[in-house]
């Protein structure tokens, strides 16, 4: 028997408009009704369309994009890139922000599966378990942007971000330093694994140990803090930050508290976004080339929805280090 969004409304003891809103991430319902709700929409693996399992049979000519943070430069050239590749084959694109919550971002699949869209392309940073599994039952044609760690094939296009963390590291090791520090926040991912673990493999292959509290996981002000309160024997001499917009606002805290970028501290950054080369002192980084990302995104979607999915198609690009002023090399 189908589960309908009444039945959802009747079990959770609120009106259909209530679980609506709560599918459309209303601000007008409480955060303990949106958890109830969708805890119980989880149970009856409740889909809020009237086309039955999936998305619709019939062609929208529309495509979801879900990305963690719509603001930070290198989602908007990934956007950029797909929404290029979808108009050039007469498609439109449906625009979700899932700011880094995996909960939202389920809702968010939900949302454009009630606006059928023909399929949906997320980054690998805000989903788990629970959400592909979700996109597997439901047979919902995806692509995936970035690396991933899933029991079943799925489509995705990444760069090789270990390989690209131990060049830059590799870079940094070139030019004298011993003691980089690894920058980032509170990314418990997968993502940030792989680029901690070239991290490590550069340190590795140079014969150098990795010197206690150079991993900084705060934020920006906690870690310039850190840095500043090292005595000279501690303090590292060299960054590597996990993405570039980490770089960069670390390059700007550092200088507001008297350290020289690149004189006093070298940096580096992941990513290559636009931003990274307008800066006063230029920041060194890898170029992860996300408009391209984008545009095979979309084009590796296109292909599962004309040839309904056959061939899964894993792609992992080369990573390019663009030396730039801010590591102080020539």
């Amino acid at each position: 028997m189908k589960v309908t969004i009444r039945d959802v409304a009747l079990k959770c003891g609120v009106s259909v408009a209530t679980v609506s809103r709560v599918i459309n991430n209303s601000d007008q319902v409480t955060d303990e009704t949106k958890k109830r709700v969708m805890k119980v929409i989880d149970e009856f693996g409740f889909i809020p369309n009237t086309n039955a399992r999936g998305l619709s049979t019939r062609s929208t000519n529309t495509v979801g994009i879900i990305v963690p943070n719509v603001s930070n430069p290198f989602f908007g050239e990934l956007i950029e890139g797909a929404e290029r590749a979808a108009s050039e084959n007469g498609y439109q694109i449906i625009i979700l922000n899932s700011g880094y919550n995996t909960e939202k971002t389920l809702r968010d699949i939900m949302v454009l599966q009630s606006r059928d869209v023909d399929g949906i392309i997320m980054s690998t940073a805000d989903i788990d378990e629970k959400t592909l599994d979700h996109l597997h039952e439901n047979e919902i044609p995806f692509v995936l942007m970035g690396p991933i760690q899933y029991k079943y094939p799925v489509n995705y296009v990444s760069v090789d971000n270990m390989e690209g963390a131990r060049m830059a590291v590799e870079h940094l090791v070139k030019l004298g330093h011993k003691k980089i520090a690894y920058c980032t926040e509170k990314y418990d991912n997968y993502l940030n694994q792989l680029r901690y673990e070239g991290y490590k493999k550069a340190f590795d292959s140079n014969g150098l140990e990795i010197q206690k509290g150079l991993y900084l996981e705060d934020s920006v002000t906690e870690n310039v803090k850190n840095i500043i309160s090292m005595n000279k024997e501690e303090r590292p001499t060299a960054i590597f930050a996990f993405n570039d917009n980490i770089a960069l606002s670390h390059m700007e805290a550092l200088e507001r508290n008297g350290i020289r970028i690149p004189e006093d501290m070298a940096v580096v950054g992941f990513d290559n976004i636009r931003f990274a080369s307008y800066f006063s002192i230029q920041l060194t980084t890898i170029d992860n080339r996300q408009e391209e990302f984008g545009k095979k995104g979309f084009e590796i979607l296109l292909d599962i929805l004309k040839n309904d999915g056959t061939k899964t198609q894993q792609i992992v690009t080369k990573p390019q280090l663009v030396v730039r002023k801010s590591c102080g090399s020539k």
